[in-house]
């Protein structure tokens, strides 16, 4: 392989560990940008050259992300500590009292919100389409996404700061 080859994965693998970085733990990001280089290189042949390659990688890592949060979501019920079982009933209710508050603070979602994110993230749709349904643009639905995020993590939108519980 080339020289230039060598150099230009360089500068794209520093691109994807600092976005990385930005969306996931620091110590997580390059065992995520690890895994997208994994799951280029095994689909590479799949790779039609429609777009270019940092948007492709860029894609890539953005499903390995999410796939570190599902994970990430589903191990305390999984992975049981040393000694219990996995639906130990006082981890089960407290997984329970969790989403109950999520489906709350979804619930308090302004319906635009709501309707930006079951666009996005419930129906997995095109940003583009969901901003034309929902009549406004993708900066605008960007903005809409990010600040309903926030409220369902308990964050205020506008200061970025954690709301004490109740």
């Amino acid at each position: 392989m080339s020289t230039r080859f060598f150099s230009e994965a360089e500068r794209l693998d520093a691109y994807l560990l600092a976005y990385a970085r930005r969306r996931v733990a620091p110590d997580v990001a390059r065992d995520v940008v690890q895994e997208t280089w994994a799951a280029a290189l095994a689909g590479a042949t799949r790779f039609e050259g429609r777009a270019a390659p940092r948007t492709w990688l860029v894609a890539i890592l953005k499903r390995k992300i999410a796939d570190h949060y599902r994970r990430r979501v589903a191990l305390p019920l999984a992975a049981a500590p040393e000694g219990s079982t996995p639906l130990d009933p006082e981890r089960v209710t407290l997984a329970r009292l969790e989403l109950e508050g999520v489906e709350a603070r979804y619930q308090a979602l302004p319906a635009a919100a709501r309707a930006a994110m079951d666009g996005c993230v419930g129906e997995r749709a095109d940003r583009g389409e969901v901003a034309r349904r929902l009549g406004t643009n993708r900066e605008a639905l960007r903005v809409a996404l990010h600040r309903a995020r926030r409220l369902l993590r308990g964050a205020d939108p506008v200061t970025d700061t954690h709301r004490k519980a109740s």
